[in-house]
């Protein structure tokens, strides 16, 4: 199944609010609590992701992590080293964006 398919499956709404209870239901970026994507780190597993394959953003910040991708291109494996990060540095970093 491709993943745009997958995405708008009743099986990726399931797993999506498992990982949402897993990930606490917050942003891992900012205080956050509300418009949260779910954001794939990889696709190594999809349709059986763990917890560690994925990450739950805000609308806001999942559309900075893109832009800063296109930007910055940058592996996976990067932007989760890079993360979490404190709230003072993330807003200092949005800024310089």
């Amino acid at each position: 199944m491709r993943y745009e398919e997958y995405i708008q499956s009743p099986e990726w709404q399931k797993r999506r609010k498992i990982l949402l209870i897993e990930h606490g239901s917050k942003c891992a970026l900012c205080p956050r609590t509300c418009e949260l994507h779910v954001h794939h780190l990889n696709y190594e597993r999809l349709g059986h992701e763990r917890a560690e394959d994925v990450m739950v953003l805000c609308a806001r910040c999942h559309n900075d992590l893109h832009y800063a991708l296109r930007k910055y291109p940058a592996t996976e494996k990067m932007v989760r080293l890079c993360l979490p990060v404190t709230r003072d540095e993330y807003e200092k970093a949005r800024g310089e964006l």
